[in-house]
């Protein structure tokens, strides 16, 4: 949690985490299914689409924002 408090220290990191039991993207979405009481689905996305998508839509829109 304490990424969450001061994140400048992870910037750039990653992290391996770890639960009691290894899941993958498939069930994931299996337990969020279970918790909302409906089928939820992991759908595979390429990074560029990805990133065409969420990261430069998202920059483009805040770009003045994000600038000061």
């Amino acid at each position: 949690m304490n990424i969450l408090v001061d994140p400048a220290p992870h910037i750039s990191k990653s992290y391996a985490l770890t639960g009691p039991e290894l899941k993958d993207m498939h069930g994931f979405a299996e337990d969020y299914g279970a918790a909302l009481g409906r089928d939820v689905a992991y759908v595979a996305e390429d990074v560029e689409t990805w990133n065409e998508t969420y990261v430069e839509r998202y920059l483009a829109d805040n770009r003045m924002r994000l600038s000061t």
